[in-house]
């Protein structure tokens, strides 16, 4: 599943939380080392979104989230800033963001930590973290498209400050070794930009169904995603990964059609999973808020690493 690195970021609810997730989402299930001041900043309402911002010394990110029903969608964007973007004291107690004309046609923000709280510290995943509450005051104009979310202009947001020490692990105790079924589906020839949509299965977790569309807007890296739990019933596979069906509708409204997958050839198994290819019939459509609707592929990978 999709682990939005800012979910969890609010004043006054676990405060270290969404740091650590946020690491966790470059690197989903390792142990990360931390160290480095963050700012985190929001939510606030865009529209049927929840705005929050996530920053550190050299990238930028904004995240936005909206529920309906059993889904989640996401929309993020990623910026490379200069090393002097963000400046944070050493005890947390102010820090100011500036990010000049690295944002591009996005806009701009330059805005200050002010109002800080009072210094607290606590233990997450394994690594000890230091924080303090506060507002983020000044000018925030994103545009962000030209369809949805448009331009977002903010004055003040809620924000915290945090550093932490130690090496934060909030993965599983896997041992690495994949496990359960799992479906993608994308366009002829692939491509990391293109409509990728995953159905997986496993014992621990159930069903879960992912679509993601990845683009590149320099100066920045976006991704849209949708992720919605659904019942056992929703994703079936033969034995001999000979075919497979994955039904959407649970992910509505984000999610709606359905997936017949028919192998094109034998599987193969190799290092622990049996893994076919073949076409997908049918049609499983992402609902997308900012881009549009987005079909599924019809190149189908069904792997199984159950055995």
């Amino acid at each position: 599943m999709v682990n939005n690195p800012l979910r969890g970021a609010r004043v006054g609810s676990t405060l270290f939380a969404a740091t650590v997730a946020a690491l966790a989402f470059a690197l989903p299930g390792a142990a990360v080392s931390t160290g480095a001041a963050t700012l985190i900043a929001g939510p606030v309402t865009v529209r049927d979104y929840q705005m929050n911002l996530y920053a550190t010394h050299g990238s930028l990110t904004v995240s936005l989230e909206r529920k309906a029903g059993q889904a989640t969608q996401y929309h993020q964007y990623t910026f490379k800033l200069s090393a002097t973007a963000l400046k944070i004291a050493p005890d947390l107690s102010s820090a100011s963001l500036t990010t000049g004309t690295k944002l591009a046609g996005f806009g701009s923000i330059k805005m200050n930590f002010v109002q800080p709280g009072k210094l607290t510290s606590m233990t997450e995943c394994g690594a000890t973290y230091t924080g303090r509450p506060g507002q983020l005051t000044g000018t925030l104009r994103l545009v962000l498209d030209n369809t949805y979310f448009k331009t977002v202009v903010e004055q003040a947001i809620p924000a915290k400050l945090t550093r932490g020490n130690g090496t934060a692990n909030c993965g599983s105790t896997s041992t690495g070794k994949k496990s359960g079924l799992t479906l993608t589906a994308m366009s002829p020839g692939g491509g990391a930009t293109g409509p990728v949509f995953d159905a997986t299965k496993s014992p621990a977790n159930g069903v879960s169904e992912m679509f993601i569309v990845s683009e590149q807007r320099a100066p920045a890296i976006i991704s849209h995603s949708i992720v919605a739990p659904a019942g056992a019933s929703a994703f079936t596979a033969a034995s001999d990964l000979t075919s497979a069906h994955v039904d959407g509708t649970p992910g509505a409204p984000f999610l709606s059609g359905a997936l017949t997958f028919a192998s094109a050839t034998p599987a193969m198994a190799a290092a622990g999973c049996k893994t076919g290819t073949g076409q997908l019939t049918g049609s499983l459509i992402g609902h997308f808020d900012s881009i549009g609707d987005q079909t599924a592929g019809t190149t189908g990978i069904l792997m199984d690493c159950a055995v």
